[in-house]
């Protein structure tokens, strides 16, 4: 029996609360605690014991371990408290701290208000800091900081503003040290979380904190994507170089091993194949051209599709607790669980299709551009011509590449499904045709300028011409063919095998008809 009471007055006053042999230290801090939670309010405080007898809260003739949600090791310490949604309200009292060797407090999913109690921190052997879907206000204490032993801390779905102070978890996932740190926020200032695994927003989204391998892209000077492109724009160029290198010591080591000599054909012939990659039809022929206002043109139409997607990269920045990400939270931390669920329903059929998008519409793209560096490594061009077909090449590689990443980042940012995937890699794949609209809209403006500077009257006259050759040469064959024919038939006259003279216009017929064939 336990007698935690008092009485009297004056000298002859009675306190049994500091007697603990009478009233343990660890019962007078659950006493408390119970009356700062409104524990006549709970939802349930009585539990049936083993014996079958109901053991109410506060029973003075009970040990304060039969009490509901209480635990205790066999030397009769608390060890956990374990009051989740039981309509606990008010406050959690300072004498949690009096618990001295609790492991685990579990009093999610209730109302409880007010500050959470720097007492905590005293609690050495605490593993288990369950407060997560509560009314607790105000900054997270210091003194959680001096947990050792922690193995789960759940403070979602609370009203904590602040930082959250570094708390060192043990053995980690991305359940154990979850957090309000993700956008949107209850208040202007979301609340900070360096070592958190999960940040859930107002809504009770959720999503892991921690970049998955997939978005490290971590490189000296670039702390997102942003900054990332311009390091990668540097690195890609460096790498076009080094191709541009290996092309040309191909080129020199064939020279070497074969007799052949600059001929004016083989220039014209790299020089059509340059505009039919880079697109006859596209803004991007204009990198060929010898006009500046062309080379302009060309480059202003490449900065609008690099600006046109700035926006995306912007959104698929991977950031909890930035509104300028677009990124989707599709976790979900129940009340009822310790783990949280990914509700998203991409799998690897939407990423499959995705791939095979992106393969169908630019890994010509791709090739055509290494094609193009190596076309500029070809001795037989003079400088002008290397560099053009050089930077068309780069041009042409780097949009494409550029295009492929900024569609991975940011599916992988925002798509919940397989159809979103598609939806999005169809928006940003549209932008790689601004290139040929633009070439329409100045073809329609100014045809004969855009014939001269895109090369393309000359490429339908090289065409007319090819076509005339060969018109040519298919009535220099009709000819000789018509002379075998006399040939043959002189010889079969003179053989007694042909037909009579009178019937030799049926020869000529038959080889005018052959000619109507040609």
């Amino acid at each position: 029996m336990f007698l935690c009471c008092w009485g009297g007055t004056g000298q002859d006053r009675f306190d049994l609360n500091k007697n603990q042999h009478m009233c343990p230290v660890e019962r007078s801090a659950l006493k408390r605690i119970y009356d700062a939670a409104k524990g006549r309010e709970w939802t349930e405080d009585t539990k049936v014991d083993s014996d079958g007898i109901a053991v109410a809260w506060l029973d003075e003739y009970k040990s304060h371990c039969k009490w509901l949600g209480v635990s205790c090791d066999t030397s009769g310490h608390v060890i956990g408290l374990n009051l989740m949604n039981n309509a606990l309200s008010g406050k959690l009292s300072e004498s949690i701290g009096k618990l001295a060797f609790l492991e685990v407090l579990d009093v999610r999913d209730n109302n409880l208000k007010g500050y959470i109690p720097s007492q905590i921190g005293s609690l050495s052997n605490l593993r288990d800091l369950l407060l997560s879907y509560n009314g607790f206000i105000g900054e997270a204490p210091g003194e959680l900081g001096e947990l050792q032993n922690l193995e789960r801390v759940h403070l979602h779905s609370n009203r904590i503003v602040g930082r959250i102070p570094p708390i060192k978890v043990l053995n980690a996932t991305e359940f154990s040290f979850i957090s309000d740190c993700g956008v949107p926020s209850a208040f202007n200032d979301p609340l900070q979380c360096d070592f958190c695994g999960m940040c859930c927003n107002l809504d009770e989204d959720c999503f892991p904190a921690k970049e998955k391998l997939f978005l490290r892209f971590k490189v000296r000077g670039a702390d997102n994507y942003s900054e990332f492109l311009w390091v990668a724009t540097l690195i890609f160029i460096g790498v076009c170089y080094l191709l541009w290198c290996l092309f040309y010591l191909i080129d020199r080591h064939k020279k070497c091993n074969t007799v052949s000599e600059r001929r004016v054909s083989s220039v014209v012939r790299d020089e059509k194949y340059a505009l039919e990659t880079v697109g006859i039809e596209s803004v991007y022929s204009f990198l060929l051209a010898e006009s500046k206002l062309a080379w302009l043109i060309a480059l202003g139409t490449i900065v609008l599709q690099v600006w046109m997607l700035v926006p995306f990269v912007q959104g698929a920045q991977f950031s909890v607790s930035d509104d300028l990400s677009d990124f989707i939270y599709t976790w979900k931390c129940p009340r009822d669980s310790l783990d949280c669920d990914d509700w998203g329903d991409l799998d690897s059929t939407g990423w499959a299709v995705f791939v095979l998008l992106m393969v169908a519409f630019l890994l010509k793209d791709l090739i055509n551009g290494i094609k193009m560096i190596a076309y500029s490594a070809k001795e037989r061009h003079t400088l002008r011509t290397k560099l053009r077909f050089f930077v068309g090449g780069v041009v042409l590689s780097m949009i494409t590449i550029y295009i492929f990443w900024v569609s991975a980042i940011y599916n992988h940012a925002i798509a919940t499904s397989n159809t979103e995937i598609i939806i999005n890699s169809v928006a940003i794949l549209f932008i790689m045709e601004i290139d040929e609209c633009f070439y329409a809209l100045i073809d329609g403006i100014n045809k004969s300028w855009v014939d001269r500077v895109s090369g393309r009257d000359e490429h339908e006259q090289e065409n007319d011409t090819e076509l005339e050759r060969l018109k040519l040469e298919v009535n220099e064959l009709k000819g000789q063919v018509l002379e075998q024919l006399l040939i043959i038939h002189q010889l079969l006259e003179h053989s007694g095998i042909a037909q009579p003279q009178g019937e030799a216009p049926h020869v000529k017929d038959n080889s005018n008809k052959l000619s109507e064939c040609y």
